[in-house]
């Protein structure tokens, strides 16, 4: 349900790959849970219920908004998935005392016969219930997944979503094409699960009952643990993920370098330090990171990726989907997207090249890299901005949306001038001059408390602006404007790193030589009892 891949139909829309746990975990953790049942358990099992609670995010926004809210630092996880790498940690720990537990009762059937046949019957039991009830509790649709896919047929073919050819159509994609791979694959699954449970579960017995080695056994268990890992794991990062050949990463991606990759990268360049930007569309825009390293992009995918950058991903989505190419022009030109590389024309854009079934696709409204605005329009509130970049009307050359109470009023200047002379991912230099107050934006994210911005060697304000840019008030004159990426919060992480790598090194150290003077002293002892006079 939230696991991922091609089949997914959970309501994550993002998610691309399961913490997965194991059948054999699952039934380990049980007997470590319920059958072993030390002190120490309870609580690895409430961080473990806590954890995969916080992973719902706003599926269970009861307990979430209220962490989010009122908890320092609880805002600062990436994605709620994150929870579940401690969930699965936590889980593992009774999993672990289980194993011990069998291992101490080998031979001794008969003492816990009973306990044997509770846990195998609840983990076989678990997927007993999927395997005969999935069909009733799970939908195996995604969310808007039958409009959505309605409104790209209609778009196709230049008809109504509303349209009863289109119903029909996608009632036949779904059930002829989708439904039916999502519920084989579910239903292959819980089988898997069913197996290994079943082969575990006589393994334990083969155990308890004496009848081979524990080694031999405990193998067994862990070869099979192996198998399910390796063979899950390898659905989200199979082999030919990895480098062929011994080659580099990088040698693997300048390999793929097209034709059209290297014009970009010259047709891009500026007579300043600065280059324009690709929006590369023809290659699954943005979750594909290959073409942001051949050239500045505003695709591709990071986990460091802003909050602010994803709803403009998700304005620029819908554009596409609804056909609203000019939304689309104008937020590429405000993010200084120069070229769109395509395999077919789009309205407004001009053929700039073409190479193997691919065009390179020219705005002519790109906006440089900073300017400055000659009208403020005001919002109080984030979604206020958004809705203003959606209105057609509202030039985002002249007119730029602000959330915050400006000093000056903006106007046009034509003695105005902009130059940047230094631009690099953590340093811009520009030189700036105007005859009036005036207000200057440059096409680079707005991040508080991360960059920093100086005019003429003195602090200034950097405003948000156009929901995701940044805005300086401009006093009239010539002035020398710097950036600087100084994250205050840097410093302290890293002295609060070091403290903790260094506490770790000393935690080491001091056990090893704890290990080591205990081992020597039974020596001492062993030796002293064979010198005793017998």
């Amino acid at each position: 349900l939230f696991g991922g891949g091609e089949l997914y139909w959970g309501p994550k829309p993002v998610t691309s790959g399961p913490h997965y746990f194991g059948a054999i975990g699952t039934l380990l953790a049980i007997i470590g849970l319920f059958i072993v049942r030390k002190s120490h358990l309870r609580v690895f099992l409430t961080v473990a219920v806590l954890a995969i609670l916080f992973s719902l995010g706003k599926h269970f926004s009861m307990l979430n908004n209220f962490m989010f809210d009122y908890f320092p630092l609880f805002n600062k996880f990436r994605t709620p998935e994150m929870w579940l790498i401690l969930a699965v940690f936590c889980l593992t720990i009774p999993a672990m005392d289980g194993l011990q537990y069998l291992a101490d009762k080998a031979g001794h059937f008969i003492e816990i016969k009973q306990k044997w046949f509770i846990a195998t019957g609840a983990a076989l039991g678990l997927g007993l219930l999927l395997l005969i009830g999935s069909g009733s509790f799970l939908s195996y649709e995604q969310p808007d997944e039958r409009a959505n896919i309605a409104e790209q047929l209609a778009n196709q073919n230049q008809v109504s979503p509303q349209d009863p050819r289109v119903s029909q159509a996608v009632d036949r994609i779904m059930n002829e094409q989708i439904l039916p791979d999502r519920k084989a694959a579910a239903r292959a699954d819980i089988i898997r699960y069913i197996i290994f449970i079943s082969v575990t579960a006589g393994l334990i017995w083969v155990l308890l009952s004496g009848k081979l080695a524990v080694s031999l056994v405990l193998g067994g268990i862990l070869l099979l643990t192996a198998i399910d890992m390796i063979t899950v794991g390898q659905r989200y990062v199979p082999e030919s993920a990895y480098s062929p050949d011994g080659r580099s990463v990088v040698e693997v991606i300048e390999s793929r370098k097209r034709p059209i990759d290297g014009w970009l990268q010259e047709a891009i360049q500026t007579d300043e330090p600065w280059t324009y930007r690709v929006f590369p569309l023809s290659d699954n825009a943005f979750n594909n990171a290959i073409p942001s390293y051949f050239y500045p992009s505003i695709g591709g995918y990071s986990g460091a990726r802003m909050n602010s950058y994803d709803e403009i991903q998700t304005l620029l989505d819908n554009s596409l989907r609804s056909g609203d190419l000019d939304l689309m022009q104008r937020l590429l030109s405000m993010l200084n997207v120069r070229y769109v590389t395509f395999g077919g024309q789009i309205p407004g854009f001009n053929v700039a090249y073409e190479s193997g079934g691919l065009l390179a696709l020219e705005n002519l409204t790109v906006f440089p890299k900073a300017w400055f605005a000659t009208d403020f329009q005001q919002v109080t509130t984030a979604r206020e901005a958004v809705n203003a970049l959606r209105d057609n009307q509202i030039d985002l050359k002249n007119t730029v949306i602000i959330q915050h109470e400006s000093g000056i009023t903006p106007s046009a200047d034509s003695l105005a001038r902009v130059e940047i002379t230094r631009y690099n991912a953590h340093e811009i230099d520009l030189n700036v001059s105007r005859s009036s107050d005036g207000y200057l934006v440059i096409s680079e994210m707005f991040y508080e408390g991360g960059w920093n911005a100086f005019l003429n060697g003195e602090p200034v304000d950097i405003h948000r602006t156009n929901y995701i840019l940044r805005g300086v008030d401009i006093p009239a004159g010539t002035h020398e404007l710097q950036f600087r990426y100084e994250p205050s919060w840097y410093a302290t992480a890293r002295v609060i790193s070091n403290i903790g790598n260094v506490l770790a090194l000393l935690l080491i150290i001091g056990i090893l030589g704890f290990t080591v003077k205990n081992h020597y002293a039974k020596n001492e002892e062993v030796q002293e009892d064979n010198k005793a006079p017998q």
